[in-house]
């Protein structure tokens, strides 16, 4: 097995007769297709002051040579990057590098049709997939990770309470403005 998706035998039998007759030939092609993976991300609740930009990292490798060096990037909640042209076969390590303060992270891998189970390390955001399943249709990924990076949700409430005698004589028919400024994870 040198890493091909199918060889083709032409003529695809021979039959080879006693020793005073001509051997037969066969030729042999070993047929290497083309795999895509899909890196997405997702954000719950993917609303109100959340962060953005969160880190990725990929390497991939065929039969030990690397043909995705670790290229690092980011992306945004519902977003994704697709990554084509790889040899199908190949052994991808993708991990979420900087999950932004999330409550906890979701790590999901859909391979279809996977001759090796991948596999998915919830607690380094970390997935491994032994070899991706080839393409179909050039370019539309049939290996997919996708992260969900899960955040609480909290409110605030802000009162403004008068005390004292002259209380409400300083309170009547005012109005007042109250700035507030929300940090998380280095973004306001």
């Amino acid at each position: 097995d040198s890493g091909q998706d199918e060889t083709i035998y032409t003529p695809a039998t021979a039959v080879i007769g006693p020793s005073d007759q001509p051997t037969a030939t066969i030729q042999t092609e070993n047929v290497f297709l083309r795999a895509s993976l899909r890196i997405a991300k997702n954000v719950d609740p993917n609303e109100g002051a959340v962060p953005s930009s969160f880190g990725m990292s990929v390497t991939c490798t065929f039969r030990g040579a690397t043909v995705l060096p670790l290229t690092t990037f980011e992306l945004e909640g519902d977003q994704s990057r697709v990554f084509p042209d790889l040899p199908s076969r190949s052994r991808c390590v993708v991990v979420e590098t900087d999950p932004r303060g999330a409550a906890a992270t979701v790590s999901q891998v859909q391979v279809q049709a996977a001759t090796v189970p991948p596999v998915v390390v919830q607690a380094t955001r970390t997935v491994i997939i032994p070899e991706l399943t080839r393409d179909l249709v050039a370019g539309i990924p049939r290996n997919t990770v996708t992260f969900t990076n899960l955040f609480d949700v909290s409110g605030m409430v802000v009162e403004k309470d008068f005390a004292g005698t002259a209380a409400a004589q300083v309170a009547d028919g005012k109005s007042f403005t109250i700035a507030v400024s929300c940090v998380n994870d280095g973004e306001t």
